[in-house]
């Protein structure tokens, strides 16, 4: 697959194809990549070009594949889009399509030079063992997946700048670990500014008007246990509740959150980095800053005690011993007993 940035230079930099395949969920980054599609196109020609757009999911090739094959009597260039094409990717809504891909294949052997068609799967990946897709890796094939942080970001920057919008390195990083896609970020960026009133965007707009992502309510959550602060903590998981998050995904986040101080805890003391207990845990290195302020003052054996609560009553559920809706209170009240009684005497060397 093309790196989109790569694929953007080369709308610049070199004639253009007959066919072009963008893989991915990233919507904004095939609006964006579309966007200087249609710029060079009109660069290049005296007229409009003319913009057609049609879902392969939900009506087939027909219309398209004629657009397609048509010439304009307006225009020297037109440009078809075609969304959904899930018969590209081995999703079960792939398999049970009713359209047939066959009249595409041909058209793929043979396509119109002076019209262009895009057709875009949201997918992350299209099935290799497909004719189809043999025949549509013929020509460029664009990367529109969710991309790392790193050049996720410098991806929203400069789809930002396109724009006119400013925005801070600090805010930026804010930006994409409340939002974790290039998508949502452009979305939100764009409502930030015109909360700015065009003025460059800092952290402090980001904080007040882009929602926290569900891992600062975890955060909460496990915060208010290892502090003993039992209303934020109920409060917290409150939130997460009502967000949706069942008993044992609650469960898991939790287990997964205790682990991680753990992890931020022991391997600190054996002079991990910050980024490399990350890469040891499999974690995001905010996730394991937060983890390493949580473990503060912590013995790993205190930790491991309130892994053990939180296993017991998981399997209390599991085998049916315990209603899951109560067992989750129950659970935060004994991680509080245990911190409460722990402080006097073994909840961390100080005090000790």
């Amino acid at each position: 697959m093309l790196d989109w940035n790569q694929a953007v230079k080369e709308l610049k930099t070199k004639p253009h194809a007959p066919v072009y395949t963008c893989v991915g969920p990233e919507f904004a980054l095939v609006e964006e990549w579309l966007g200087v599609l249609l710029d060079t196109l009109t660069s290049t020609t005296d007229a409009d070009v003319d913009k057609t757009r049609f879902s392969f999911d939900e009506g087939g090739l027909g219309e398209a594949l004629l657009a397609c094959r048509s010439l304009s009597l307006f225009t020297s260039t037109q440009l078809v889009e075609l969304t959904d094409v899930s018969a590209a990717t081995a999703s079960k809504g792939a398999s049970r399509t009713k359209y047939s891909t066959e009249a595409l294949e041909d058209y793929l052997e043979n396509p119109v030079p002076q019209n262009i068609l895009v057709m875009t799967v949201t997918a992350d990946k299209l099935d290799e063992r497909k004719k189809l897709v043999k025949k549509l890796k013929q020509y460029p094939v664009i990367d529109c997946t969710t991309p790392k942080e790193v050049p996720g970001r410098k991806m929203v920057q400069s789809i930002a700048g396109r724009s006119g919008i400013k925005i801070s390195d600090d805010a930026l990083v804010e930006l994409w670990r409340r939002c974790g896609s290039v998508s949502r970020s452009r979305t939100e960026i764009r409502k930030i500014w015109t909360y700015t009133s065009g003025r460059a965007i800092q952290t402090a707009d980001v904080a007040e008007l882009v929602a926290s992502p569900g891992e600062d309510n975890i955060f909460e959550w496990i915060d208010g246990l290892v502090t003993g602060n039992a209303d934020r903590s109920y409060r917290a998981l409150a939130d997460l509740v009502r967000a949706g998050h069942d008993t044992f995904s609650l469960f898991g986040m939790m287990v997964r959150q205790l682990r991680l101080m753990w992890y931020a805890k022991t391997l600190a003391s054996q002079g991990y980095t910050q980024q490399q207990i990350a890469s040891e845990a499999g974690a995001h290195p905010y996730a394991v800053q937060v983890a390493q302020r949580q473990a503060q003052g912590v013995e790993p054996r205190a930790i491991e005690t309130l892994l053990t609560v939180v296993a017991d009553a998981e399997y209390a559920v599991k085998s049916g011993r315990r209603d899951p809706e109560l067992t989750l209170d129950w659970v935060v009240a004994a991680c509080l007993n245990k911190v409460k009684r722990a402080r006097g005497y073994t909840w961390s060397k100080k005090s000790s």
